[in-house]
């Protein structure tokens, strides 16, 4: 059997190689400062899934067990329906040592959006050359989308960086050391950790790489399968999470790790659109890749998308279809068709699933180092192309910049509740009695958590729902605090935390301190 002529290792000239680093240095410097301006308060406030994961990390960092009183749970059951633990895990060091906040449950966020460029450029030059490396990395870099994801803590977020890590360490035309493939298989089976849509992607991806590099003679029969088998351990505790959750099985206990049983329906099962996926996905699919928008403002900011226009798919898509048809006709070595195969073997998950930007994340990271790599396959034969598409992407992100800290931050507001962290804690602070929260919040009980960081224990023993036959509702007291001012006992309660619009009896007396929309009021 012929095989695809290897890529002869030539020196590149001094001059050349200077430039190059030169030019990805300063695109990793614009990199840090998109994602460091302004960084305190952008977004503002905060998200009730960033408060549900920053205090599920310092409750297993400080307890060892979750809110709901599970112990090392393999997936926090959160809301009733899950929420993924590997942030929470990257998490805990940071809020062990300094403590939980707003930035520290955001700084792993930022820290591995920061190493998501390196690990692109990596990426395209080990494939296609330094010049593709530093197209991929400046994409990446100005991308309004991945600058956003950047800024805050939606713990799903986190697959991209993990997938990369994953990639960096095969992303070679040479052969793939045994211990380089083993790390890559273990950050494969670490994304199922990150997202649920990871059960899916995750699990091709890998079938096709073994495939890609045993047909490269990247690797020897004997590495894949010593991979796969670590693939297969490190994947053993979300696979049997699946199981218990799909077969409606009791949770398991061992050695103090729980595969949790979910008390409502498992979010991998409730997001699945199965009898909708040809008919009406496809095109919602498409359309969100075209406007770069999925709706939410948190998730993009038009007119800016994901990389400016709809330019980057036209970029990536032939990049794709290239790469696959070359590799076949073995004018390119087999190993680039790994950057087809990442965004390939994401499609499914954009089908079975009703798709959002988040939803999305894995495949968008593909499209925007794919997009990247061909400018810089193109500068390659006709020079000054990356010079125009970076001076473009350059520009555009100065006005993102701009409209972020301004316009957008005002949009995005009130879905990350604005002030009521300070709120919380300034009622904390002036009181050891009881206080009542406004109801006029997405879970308002994360808040009390977050701020005055109860025990679960003490959570546990003292919570109330709204439902007495549900335990995953809202929240109606727990220690101290009552949620929803309509509960609220205005005689025995010392401070009030209201928003704006709620309904309160006349002739309270007492200070009143406004953060936003949030009102402190202390009463006497």
């Amino acid at each position: 059997m012929k095989h695809a002529p290897r890529i002869e290792c030539t020196r590149l000239n001094p001059t050349y190689t200077r430039i190059i680093r030169l030019f990805v240095l300063i695109a990793v410097c614009l990199g840090i400062f998109a994602r460091l301006y302004a960084f305190s308060g952008n977004p503002p406030g905060l998200n009730q899934d960033e408060a549900s994961i920053g205090y599920e990390s310092w409750s297993l960092a400080n307890h060892g067990l979750d809110r709901n009183g599970v112990s090392w749970p393999v997936q926090f059951i959160s809301w009733g329906d899950g929420q993924n633990v590997l942030y929470a895990w990257l998490a805990m060091p940071l809020i062990k040592l300094f403590g939980l906040s707003i930035t520290t449950t955001r700084l792993p966020m930022l820290i591995s959006g920061l190493a998501t460029l390196p690990l692109v450029y990596r990426i395209g030059s080990g494939l296609f050359g330094p010049m593709a490396g530093l197209g991929a990395l400046l994409f990446v870099a100005l991308s309004p989308w991945h600058i956003m994801l950047s800024r805050w803590a939606l713990e799903s977020n986190i697959l991209p960086f993990v997938f990369v890590a994953g990639l960096a360490w095969v992303a070679t035309m040479h052969t793939v050391r045994p211990a380089h493939w083993f790390a890559a298989c273990a950050c494969w089976a670490l994304c199922l950790y990150a997202y649920g849509t990871a059960y899916l992607s995750i699990p091709i991806f890998a079938a096709g790489a073994v495939l890609i590099l045993l047909g490269a003679r990247a690797l020897s029969v004997r590495t894949a399968a010593l991979g796969l088998v670590i693939f297969a351990l490190v994947a053993l505790p979300i696979v049997l999470y699946v199981a218990v959750n799909a077969l409606d099985r009791d949770s398991i206990v061992f050695a103090g790790v729980t595969i949790p049983h979910m008390p409502a329906t498992a979010r991998f099962a409730s997001q699945l659109n199965l009898a909708d996926a040809l008919r009406e996905n496809p095109p919602l699919l498409a359309a969100m890749l075209a406007s770069g928008s999925d709706g939410y403002a948190y998730n993009s900011a038009l007119p800016y998308g994901i990389l400016y226009s709809p330019t980057f798919l036209v970029l990536a898509i032939p990049l794709i279809i290239v790469s696959v048809v070359f590799a076949l006709s073995r004018r390119w070595q087999i190993q680039r068709v790994l950057i087809a195969l990442w965004v390939i073997a994401c499609l499914p998950t954009g089908l079975v699933q009703t798709p959002n930007i988040n939803r999305t994340n894995l495949m968008l990271l593909g499209l925007v180092v794919a997009a990247g790599i061909l400018i810089g396959l193109l500068e390659q034969r006709r020079k000054g192309v990356m010079i125009v598409f970076a001076a473009a992407s350059l520009i555009g992100c100065s006005l993102f910049l701009r409209d972020y800290v301004t316009v957008q931050r005002d949009r995005i507001a009130p879905g990350f509740f604005d002030g009521l962290v300070p709120a919380l804690e300034l009622a904390q602070s002036k009181t050891a009695g009881s206080i009542c929260v406004t109801g006029n919040v997405n879970m308002p009980y994360i808040y009390a958590l977050f701020t005055e960081q109860t025990a679960p224990r003490t959570f546990q023993d003292t919570v109330k729902y709204a439902s007495e036959t549900s335990r995953t509702g809202f929240v109606a007291s727990f220690g101290r605090y009552t949620f929803g001012l309509e509960r609220c006992d205005y005689g025995a309660a010392s401070v009030i935390v209201a928003r704006t619009g709620d309904n309160m009896p006349g002739g309270l007396i007492g200070s009143k301190t406004s953060f936003g929309q949030f009102d402190v009021i202390v009463l006497k």
